[in-house]
């Protein structure tokens, strides 16, 4: 016989009633039964799951989705409009950075108080109160009040709270996104470790967290769920409805590009906009075509697979030396790794004016997860440092970098060729 799941959701929806003026809703007390002064608005439609007792869940989407709402549902702090929630054990939630704590009191203060809210005893909360510290790891701050604190050190004290009240159930809103790497890693080993029997639900915009911290997601879209499966396929459902949220909203600015395109009855490719180059210009990229592992990109990337970026050049005037390179940046603009023709000794003739297509292939390193974007380049000159920029294409492709299951040591991993441990000489 099955267990009681932990989380069991049936039909929920939540709609709210927005009116245009605070004395509609006094209209609307009067004459609602002939005439209505709001509009209504579905922030979860017909939601249903269960969450098993030890399972790990995501919850992804675009913003306005509707993964805040399906959360407070799940915790009680909002009423359905129609459906249910059915919850087995004790309920803890981290629905908000600092909730249930005081800014004036120090942290060893605001642990009693928070541990008190979330339904801890105060013998309990003495005998686990020296884990509590140790797992935040904020030294004196402790002593401190929380005014002084950062938001990095409020998500350590709060998760630290909350995971040392043995919960069955956890509950977290994006609020792990704010700590460290380093502490995001300490959370993950500590929930499959310590809280391997809890049910644990996590609202995330970030794929990483998706990837490493979850076993099953549940992907909405305008308040419906879009799917409900494995981390990696709901990852490409997400990164698709981004995609086409992406094409509707910039239709207007591409038509230039696109226009350009169609001249050249170029399938599948990608056009880049003339605001995206840079350099002398004596040559433009005009589009592009990704492919990651000989296929579509499907919206993730991990170490080795292999990129082949096929780029459309328009030549205006001769190219003697050509130099071919790519950039890959963080979401700050710092770019972190990349190659060129000069550097990785590959000869290239001269570029006649006229149109040309470029193909560079490269296998994606062992880096950290997260969002990495591509610029491509085209340089005229002898050197890697010393040549003329013809062209730069800034940032055409967004590559979501993935680790599932693996954890990378700073930006990325080296290769370790060889340990040995010998018995020292008495």
């Amino acid at each position: 016989m099955l267990s009681e799941p932990a989380i069991d959701a049936r039909g929920l929806s939540k709609t709210y009633k927005l009116y245009r003026q605070p004395q509609d809703r006094l209209k609307q007390y009067i004459m609602g039964w002939r005439d209505r002064f709001y509009t209504e608005v579905q922030a979860v439609k017909d939601i249903s799951f269960s969450v098993a007792k030890g399972e790990s869940v995501g919850i992804i989407g675009l913003n306005g989705s509707g993964k805040s709402t399906l959360l407070q549902l799940l915790c009680g702090t909002l009423t359905p409009t129609t459906g249910s929630v059915t919850t087995s054990g004790r309920l803890c939630t981290m629905l908000e950075l600092g909730s249930g704590f005081n800014l004036e009191f120090t942290g060893r203060e605001n642990i009693f108080l928070n541990a008190s809210l979330l339904g801890m005893t105060e013998t309990e909360i003495k005998s686990r109160y020296q884990d509590i510290v140790s797992f935040a790891d904020i030294g004196d701050f402790i002593n401190k009040p929380l005014r002084c604190y950062s938001s990095g050190m409020y998500v350590r004290l709060a998760f630290a709270v909350a995971a040392h009240m043995d919960p069955d159930i956890l509950l977290i809103d994006e609020v792990l996104a704010v700590g460290d790497v380093f502490f995001q890693q300490k959370c993950n080993l500590f929930m499959q470790r310590q809280l391997g029997e809890t049910a644990k639900v996590l609202v995330t915009h970030s794929l990483e967290t998706v990837a490493n911290m979850t076993t099953r997601v549940l992907v909405l879209d305008g308040g419906r769920l879009a799917f409900d499966g494995s981390p990696l396929e709901a990852i490409e459902t997400y990164i698709r409805l981004s995609r086409k949220q992406d094409a509707l909203s910039g239709a207007a600015k591409y038509r230039r590009a696109a226009k350009h395109a169609r001249a050249h009855n170029r399938a599948k490719m990608e056009t880049i906009a003339p605001e995206k180059l840079s350099g002398r210009l004596g040559a433009e990229f005009t589009g592009f075509t990704v492919e990651v592992n000989g296929s579509d990109y499907e919206g993730y990337i991990m170490a080795g697979f292999r990129v082949t970026l096929t780029m459309f050049l328009e030549v205006k005037r001769e190219i003697s030396r050509p130099i071919i390179g790519y950039l890959l940046a963080d979401k700050f603009g710092n770019y972190l790794f990349g190659q060129n023709t000069v550097t990785a000794e590959l000869a290239l003739t001269q570029l006649a004016p006229g149109a040309h297509r470029v193909r560079l292939e490269f296998t994606w390193p062992d880096v950290a997860g997260g969002d990495y974007f591509l610029t491509p380049g085209l340089g005229d000159g002898m050197g890697a440092l010393a040549h003329e920029i013809e062209c730069w294409a800034h940032n055409i492709f967004h590559f979501n970098a993935v680790t599932p299951h693996k954890d990378v040591h700073g930006l990325f991993n080296s290769t370790l060729h060889h340990v040995e441990i010998l018995p020292e000489a008495g």
